[in-house]
């Protein structure tokens, strides 16, 4: 799955690609994203710290998303839109 994020009218743009392959009973997930902050030097700072702070919130959305397939979690059709989980790794 590739997908584009426009910030500020498309002065920031970020590409994305999450792939999926299959091994053995699990599935292993490779996530990446480019992006151009342009000059700004306090972009530039915050971009610095952005693979901590989603690779944090990938893993709690690939650890929600296991629950709700195994049956573990709420159902997908909910009031709560899911807030902040996120995270990479490997989902069973």
């Amino acid at each position: 799955v590739s997908y584009r994020v426009d910030v500020e009218g498309g002065s920031i743009r970020i590409l994305g690609w999450i792939i999926l392959e299959p091994s053995g009973d699990s599935t292993r997930i490779t996530w990446r994203e480019d992006g151009d902050f342009g000059r700004n030097p306090l972009l530039g700072f915050a971009a610095r710290s952005m693979p901590e702070s989603q690779g944090a919130q990938m893993k709690q959305s690939l650890e929600r998303l296991a629950d709700l397939v195994e049956g573990r979690g709420p159902s997908p059709i909910s009031d709560d839109p899911g807030g902040s989980d996120e995270s990479g790794g490997t989902v069973p």
